[in-house]
């Protein structure tokens, strides 16, 4: 955090510019070196001093460089909860199995975790129905619904998926609604094919990679057999059966380990047949950022984190047209709209200085997207989240959601309110309860948010040098 004479701003650099993000307006304005070394250092040679202290009385006139924060941490939505809770849920996530046919070394249940591994437990078919009939009755206000299925690996229990689907269909008549999954791929037939297709189901599957590196971490249970492999042979069955469906339907997400050269997971998902025209999501083993299972030793390795900045830099240099036929990859692609993203929510943010009474905006409003239920009609916010740790649970099938349980997590910046008040990236951080897993880290977990938001906020900077447009706000003084 750069605080200067009490301005509460971010002071950063491209090789081009300079420039400091104003926390109160939720801007970035790019400055002259001289003036960015004063902010920095508040030093200066004599004779520019004056030149320097009109330039920032100008910026203070125009409403930056304020030095305001938030006085009370609390979510504008808290007053909205019982609202949102009985009448816009809009998406429900159920955990038809806590029981897994592999054994992933980076998943919560199967890292030896004690408390959390994968068991024989499944959904009853009426806490499903309870379940959906839940749904359905908080969600008078949401014209479109989704129902997805969750494991441990939930096409072990693709009979009561049937079941769901069949009830849902009647039970959610005059909304539209959809489905989605989120599989490892290697329990595949025709009729689950089939009913993939019949019932436009959403499928994500669990593909880290070229063979060698999605072997090392998803193999079968009890054996060392990876499942690369079954998943290719169930792909082809799908894009063979139903092509377009394949390539609207199907995506992959990739679990990272960096302990390979990222350049080669790259490349396979640009140039296999089976992924290349797919969208991909890249995700970190959460073993790497959190520390989850001391036992696992995770590392970035030095090859991973170059080829990884030159790949984007490769996406950049295409987005700006200096690489014309270079094809950029899904997950750089995932990459790219995740700045996208980013940007609009800086650009949607107006303001002329932090209001009193406010919350950063990482937590999502639990009940209302993505309430998670397991096997014994417990919900929870997402399916992210431990089950095992009882500050998650916001209630049960058989009680409702617990409103309190809903307003701690949805305010869960109170917990560390001064720190956070304090910090440059409050408006844009993403924290919410799936970061306190892990208390001890969090400090390591601010410290990488911070960096990925200055990383996005330089990325924004050269793309406007170089006359590329996300419609970002770009303030010229």
């Amino acid at each position: 955090m750069n605080m200067v004479d009490n301005y509460f701003i971010h002071l950063f650099e491209t090789p081009l510019n300079k420039y400091f993000y104003d926390v109160n307006t939720n801007k970035i304005i790019d400055i002259p070196e001289n003036v960015y070394m004063y902010l920095k250092n508040k030093e200066s040679k004599k004779e520019a001093i004056e030149v320097i202290e009109k330039y920032i009385k100008d910026l203070k006139d125009q409403g930056y460089l304020k030095d305001k924060k938030v006085q009370q941490v609390k979510h504008p939505r808290t007053k909205y909860i019982e609202y949102f809770v009985n009448n816009k849920m809009n998406d429900l996530v159920l955990q038809v199995t806590q029981d897994c046919n592999l054994r992933c070394e980076y998943c919560p249940y199967s890292i030896g975790n004690k408390h959390r591994i994968h068991n024989k437990s499944t959904m009853d078919v009426e806490i499903a129905k309870k379940g959906i009939d839940f749904l359905v009755k908080h969600s008078r206000e949401s014209e479109e619904l989704n129902i997805g299925f969750y494991g441990g690996e939930p096409l072990i229990e693709f009979e009561l998926i049937k079941e769901c689907v069949k009830y849902a269909d009647l039970a959610t008549e005059g909304k539209k609604l959809s489905y989605s999954m989120t599989t490892n791929g290697t329990i595949m037939n025709d009729e689950i094919i089939d009913f993939f297709y019949k019932n436009k189901f959403l499928i994500t599957v669990s593909l880290d990679g070229p063979a060698h590196v999605h072997n090392r971490s998803r193999h079968f249970a009890y054996s060392d057999k990876g499942s690369f492999d079954t998943i290719i042979e169930n792909l082809q069955k799908i894009e063979k059966k139903y092509p377009s469906y394949y390539r609207e339907k199907v995506i992959f997400n990739a679990v990272v380990t960096a302990e390979y050269g990222f350049l080669e997971i790259d490349n396979f998902f640009k140039e296999e047949y089976l992924t290349k025209d797919n969208a991909v999501t890249l995700s970190m083993d959460n073993n790497l950022e959190n520390n989850m299972n001391p036992k696992i030793e995770r590392t970035y390795k030095e090859d991973y984190i170059i080829e990884r900045q030159y790949l984007e830099f490769l996406m950049l240099l295409s987005k700006i047209g200096w690489l014309e036929d270079y094809k950029v990859s899904a997950g750089s692609e995932d990459n790219f709209r995740s700045l996208a993203t980013f940007e609009r929510k800086m650009r949607m943010d107006k303001r002329s200085e932090l209001p009193d009474e406010w919350h950063h905006g990482g937590p999502c409003m639990p009940g209302e997207k993505r309430l998670f239920m397991t096997v014994d009609g417990n919900f929870y916010p997402c399916e992210k989240v431990s089950e095992i740790n009882i500050e998650n649970n916001i209630g049960n099938i058989f009680e409702g959601v617990d409103v309190d349980k809903v307003n701690s997590i949805l305010n869960i910046g109170c917990r560390n309110q001064k720190k956070c008040t304090n910090c440059w990236a409050y408006s844009l951080c993403s924290v919410c309860i799936l970061y306190y897993e892990n208390r001890e880290n969090l400090d390591n977990v601010c410290s990488s948010i911070r960096k990925d938001i200055e990383d996005k906020m330089k990325t924004l900077c050269l793309l406007n040098e170089f006359n590329y447009k996300l419609d970002h706000e770009m303030i010229q003084i």
